[in-house]
């Protein structure tokens, strides 16, 4: 009966173990998965704020631009007799 009762305690405790084992393994998994996430956030943040200087300097560039072509149509206006 001691065997018998040895042997259920070994059981239980293999269970404990594996179920503790499972549970530590889990756990790594979804903070990995968490991490993984805070990565992904962090790049997509990145991406956003490239996306917005890309924009404010082509802005910046059509401005450059029209106010070119501004003083090119000026400088056609002027009379030929002065060039």
């Amino acid at each position: 009966m001691n065997m018998k009762f040895n042997e259920e305690g070994s059981k239980r405790s293999s269970l404990t173990n594996s179920k503790e084992g499972l549970a530590r393994e889990y756990e790594n998994m979804v903070q990995n998965m968490e991490e993984e996430i805070r990565n992904h956030v962090r790049a997509e943040q990145q991406l956003k704020l490239l996306v917005e200087s890309i924009k404010l300097k082509l802005e910046d560039a059509n401005k450059d631009l029209e106010d070119e072509k501004s003083k090119v149509q000026s400088l056609e206006q002027v009379p030929s007799y002065i060039h």
